[in-house]
């Protein structure tokens, strides 16, 4: 959380770094050397296109969506790309509920720059149908926790996102497009050029000392800062400074180096957990496919239906009928506990269920009212 400094703490900060070059000692507050990053962390949510990277104490949040839009006259094959970042009033003191701050629109504005002007994504891949309907793809970021190097984290949950999601497929007969659900067709990947990854790095003492990924407070205290984006194939697509203090070419140069460096790393570390992501889906893991296949409901007698082949006569069949607890077991079940009441739990992780002392009864902690749905 990025929070204002007394003079005794900027003073602190600035002379362990000193301390640190004269001596050759670490001197910034986490432990780390000048030109170390922090870990970075990926998770992956339910949803195509749904993640958050953590970075140290830095967190943010991405999340891809698409829809079908009337294309621009004068580009009728290419789609739309909007970035939109917002921060989270719980992620710094200085963020007002409900009002734009100037970060967001700072960040917004970055984030444009990186991936719509270098063109990472191909939008005439986003054509459906010339002159009449484009893909529309949103990316929100939304700033979970700020700890400093936001620009980094945002750009590396915005890429991993547009990495991770799939797009409706869509099918052409004759001049009519047919844009295919998730359950009637494997949805397409984003044709993603290339992974631009920023690097962020701060200035002490008009410039002489130069650290890598800085927190909120050696932000808080650095004469300047230097943000550099460079792709998987060491191409420099974006270059910020902020702050008075002047660079010479030698150190310019080596900000962008060390930027390359990052950015290949950053670049496996996506692809490792996007690929690892897509092994537990083949598994069976986020499927709605398979969840749905193994979701079932109680009978009035105790037998196990799918859901998803129930008919309206059925469910008329079950309405006033008191239900039998289900059996917990390796499969996912619905269990009725109440009038248009049921609770879903799958094994022993039951979130919703719980037994009472006595009557051997189940009471739903979590009910969800309406009928039961797959």
């Amino acid at each position: 959380m990025a929070v204002k400094l007394s003079n005794n703490d900027r003073a602190f900060i600035k002379a362990a770094l000193v301390d640190s070059v004269a001596k050759g000692s670490i001197g910034r507050l986490d432990g780390r050397e000048l030109l170390a990053t922090r870990p970075c962390k990926l998770t992956f949510g339910t949803d195509r296109g749904h993640v958050q990277v953590t970075q140290g104490g830095t967190s943010v949040l991405a999340q891809v969506t698409c829809e079908p839009v009337a294309p621009q006259p004068e580009r009728p094959t290419e789609g739309f790309l909007r970035y939109s970042v917002e921060a989270s009033p719980m992620a710094s003191a200085s963020i007002e509920p409900n009002r734009v701050s100037p970060l967001s629109m700072e960040l917004t504005r970055m984030l444009e720059q990186t991936l719509r002007d270098s063109r990472a994504v191909d939008s005439e891949s986003l054509c459906i149908q010339a002159g009449d309907k484009v893909w529309q793809v949103r990316v929100d970021v939304t700033i979970i926790d700020h700890d400093g190097c936001l620009a980094d984290a945002v750009v590396t949950a915005a890429i991993a996102a547009l990495m991770h999601f799939r797009r409706p497929f869509v099918s052409m007969s004759g001049e009519a497009a047919t844009i295919h659900s998730v359950d009637d067709h494997e949805p397409v990947p984003l044709a993603v050029y290339h992974q631009p990854i920023c690097s962020t790095f701060a200035f002490f003492c008009d410039g002489s000392i130069v650290i890598a990924d800085p927190t909120a407070k050696e932000e808080e205290v650095a004469e300047g800062r230097l943000t550099v984006a460079v792709n998987s194939h060491q191409e420099v697509c974006l270059v910020r400074k902020t702050g008075a203090v002047a660079l010479s070419p030698e150190q310019m140069l080596q900000c962008v180096k060390l930027a390359g460096e990052h950015a290949h790393s950053r670049n496996e570390l996506i692809k490792q957990a996007i690929a690892e992501e897509e092994e537990n889906r083949r598994a069976g893991v986020w499927t709605r496919k398979e969840l749905k296949k193994k979701v079932s409901a109680n009978t009035q007698g105790g037998s196990a239906v799918n859901v998803a082949e129930r008919t309206p006569a059925d469910s008329e069949e079950d309405e006033g009928s008191p239900a039998k607890p289900a059996k917990r077991g390796g499969k996912v079940s619905i269990e009725a506990v109440a009038p248009g009441a049921a609770s879903l739990f799958e094994g022993e992780d039951a979130w919703s269920a719980d037994d009472d002392e006595g009557n051997g009864s189940r009471k739903a902690k979590r009910p969800k009212q309406g009928k039961s749905k797959a």
